[in-house]
């Protein structure tokens, strides 16, 4: 009865979520594990008054800016509880066993949470839980995913204790989900023009020696004019072979679009017909096909989870723990680290980052992301690819050296990642020092880390993220 560490009580709702128009599903079950929780002298329960059914009609993604909550279904979980234990009592309403997964597309969902009677609100809960004082944290509003914590919440010692409630609503966030027969359009097929005027010469010039984040890795004897032309090498690369995807320096986005804006390459295809990047703006696309079967198969869903401990017990989950202290951002443009070898201005990053990797992954629908430390001066200090493979999120890190290789190989190779299956061979490169890589597939995450630096994550050739070993983190996406 002593032991700090047993658990009171845990209860587990689940909530299915969407379904076709006019059909009754089940919305509550209510399962207790363990016995009733008169453990000690710590008191707490919790309860739902809801039926076993709702009938939910007329269900379609609904933007956030038009939602009536008065018109979403429901759950309230009842929590009434005291405590004499000298250190409190600590409970947590979390999201478990969430299925919103559909032929490999995240579908978006979003819940609405309100509470009433449990204490105060607390904006420092972490550091301010284990007083006098029965305080909580809500997260109002988010992405729903496993593991989310919704509520944490602490009662003080004495007995008056707190008898209150939380309400949970939810739907598909109609801001993030599309629905496209055509999606994407044709790729890019990009190649050198061989016969530009001087004045677009010129600017391919003045771009790959000023601007260009490899300015200063051109070959002996090359110049901006011989690599223009398709003549010269930088890093032993030339213009075509950089297009093409040339060891870690394939041309970025960035650099992508300045060339078609100059004329300096140009796209072969030949028709452009189709839903286009652009109108998709990152959302979630689904086939009429697939929006269809979503509904026939009724297999969105997820579980409220609430479960209480003596004393505090809750931490952070939204951390991951080969990039500790990172944030998380998804971005085209060039980041460039403190220390990089073209010697650029670092880049700051004040805008577009993450706390949470579970948010940007739901904003975004990529499960390949990148992660940054900064300092003081909000500038990237180190870079990293991730990515998330059978809900296992991990990041392994790019360095000029190659001197984080050995440890990514072994994250990598890991039992909860790729377990011993990813590939290592040998490489040979002009001019430079043979080094091992190691290569990691799956069918919708691939990783893969070399001996002199780079490493990277990504779902194909066209669309991946990378830390390089010239101090340039980016994603690319076509």
């Amino acid at each position: 009865m002593n032991n700090k560490k047993i658990m009171l009580i845990s209860i587990i709702i689940a909530v299915i979520l969407i379904g076709l128009v006019g059909v009754t599903y089940s919305f509550f079950n209510y399962t207790r594990t363990g016995e009733l929780n008169n453990v000690g002298t710590g008191r707490i329960y919790f309860n739902s008054n809801q039926g076993d059914t709702i009938n939910l009609t007329n269900i379609f993604p609904v933007k956030s800016s038009d939602v009536n909550l008065s018109m979403l279904d429901s759950l309230t979980v009842n929590i009434n509880g005291d405590t004499t234990f000298d250190g409190g009592e600590e409970y947590l309403v979390s999201l478990t066993d969430v299925n919103n997964v559909f032929n490999g597309k995240i579908i978006p969902i979003r819940y609405v949470a309100e509470v009433s009677n449990i204490g105060t609100s607390s904006d420092t809960y972490l550091t301010s839980r284990g007083g006098n004082t029965s305080i909580y944290d809500l997260d109002e509003t988010g992405y729903i995913y496993d593991g989310k914590h919704i509520l944490s919440g602490y009662i003080a010692k004495g007995s008056t204790g707190i008898n209150g409630s939380i309400t949970i609503k939810a739907y598909v966030d109609a801001d993030r989900i599309a629905i496209s027969d055509t999606y994407p359009e044709s790729k890019p097929i990009y190649v050198l023009n061989t016969n530009m005027t001087n004045e677009e010469l010129n600017s391919c010039v003045t771009y790959v020696t000023t601007e260009w984040e490899y300015k200063d890795d051109f070959d002996e004897g090359t110049t901006g004019l011989s690599f223009c032309n398709n003549t010269g090498t930088n890093y032993g690369g030339t213009f075509t072979q950089y297009l093409e995807g040339f060891s870690d320096g394939s041309f970025s986005q960035e650099s992508l679009n300045y060339f078609s804006e100059h004329n300096i390459i140009y796209d072969t295809r030949e028709e452009y017909n189709g839903t286009t990047s652009s109108w998709a703006n990152g959302r979630i696309i689904l086939t009429t096909d697939e929006w269809n079967n979503l509904q026939d198969n009724n297999t969105i869903s997820f579980k409220v989870k609430v479960e209480s401990n003596e004393g505090t017990w809750i931490t952070k989950n939204d951390s991951i723990k080969s990039c500790p202290d990172c944030k998380f951002i998804y971005t085209v443009d060039n980041i460039y680290k403190v220390s990089n070898k073209g010697n650029n201005t670092p880049t700051v990053l004040t805008n577009e980052l993450y706390d949470d990797y579970h948010e940007l992954m739901l904003e975004t629908g990529k499960n390949h992301f990148l992660g940054v430390k900064l300092n003081s001066d909000n500038q990237v200090t180190n870079g990293y690819a991730c990515g998330v493979k059978n809900n296992v999120a991990f990041c392994i890190e790019g360095t000029s050296d190659g001197s984080k290789y050995n440890d990514n190989k072994e994250l990598l190779q890991s039992a909860n990642l790729w377990n011993n299956t990813c590939s290592v061979s040998m490489y040979e490169e002009a001019g430079n020092d043979d080094y091992e890589g190691t290569y990691c597939a799956s069918p919708t995450l691939n990783a893969e880390t070399y001996g002199y630096g780079q490493v990277s994550t990504f779902s194909d050739n066209d669309n991946y993220c990378a830390a390089n070993s010239r101090g340039i983190i980016f994603c690319n996406e076509k």
